[in-house]
């Protein structure tokens, strides 16, 4: 398997594996997101060059983003002005998912400046997601309610443990 940036012309390819996610959770009852990003926002992030693959034998298995987006829900428990964060983690639907989440985390982790603070967020939900990133070493350091305009959510913060 190979982590590496998102290039340009495969910023179509990403985004149809998230809105495949997105609808993929949905059906499920997993609210995560409740509609996929727009286009233009995984444009953005492959211009920026902070969305990452891993794949294997040319198929994308994990798209995620790692960033230093101004987090304001979470500005007055971050350790870090300008933190790393891991966000839109999306496995594609058609891939076994048989510990690909964990696998891009972990080779994203392995990219990262080492004594820097990275950060993942996510909707409560049923815990799994609690679970994985427990799983991979982050601790829950905060919750909170949040207000979108697509609606109400619980969100969990989370600091790699070997990183605070």
């Amino acid at each position: 398997m190979n982590f590496r940036a998102v290039q340009p012309d495969e910023a179509l390819r990403c985004y149809r594996i998230h809105c495949e996610a997105v609808l993929m959770l949905l059906e499920k009852g997993v609210r995560q997101w409740l509609r996929p990003a727009s286009f233009k926002v995984f444009e953005e992030r492959v211009s920026d060059q902070v969305l990452f693959a891993l794949e294997k034998s040319g198929e994308f298995l994990v798209i995620g983003t790692v960033h230093r987006p101004v987090k304001d829900e979470w500005g007055d428990v971050l350790e870090s002005s300008n933190p790393i964060f891991f966000s839109t983690i999306c496995r594609n639907p058609t891939s076994d998912g048989k510990g690909l989440g964990a696998r891009w985390i972990q080779e994203a982790l392995a990219k990262q400046p080492p004594n820097e603070p990275v950060y993942v967020d996510c909707v409560t939900g049923d815990g799994t997601l609690k679970r994985l990133y427990e799983d991979c070493g982050f601790q829950q350091v905060a919750r909170r309610h949040i207000e979108y305009p697509t609606g109400a959510f619980e969100l969990d913060l989370f600091v790699h443990k070997s990183r605070k």
